[in-house]
């Protein structure tokens, strides 16, 4: 059988994959530091309807834990 050896290949790799570090690294301290987005829906058929929103999430960084 061929898929014998590459599925004991994945079981053996896969632990691999909880080992891997994402860690992010921290932020800077005393500046702001935000995100935005920005949309519009447009939707034709028995009635015509169009929307448009927006968002913005800003905070300023002072301590680590904030």
């Amino acid at each position: 059988m061929h898929i014998r050896p590459w599925l004991m290949c994945c079981a053996t790799l896969l632990p691999l994959a909880a080992l891997a570090d994402d860690a992010t690294p921290p932020q800077p301290q005393g500046v702001w530091v935000g995100k935005g987005q920005l949309g519009f829906l447009a939707s034709q058929g028995n009635s015509d309807a169009s929307s448009a929103n927006a968002a913005i999430d800003m905070g300023l960084l002072v301590d680590p834990w904030e």
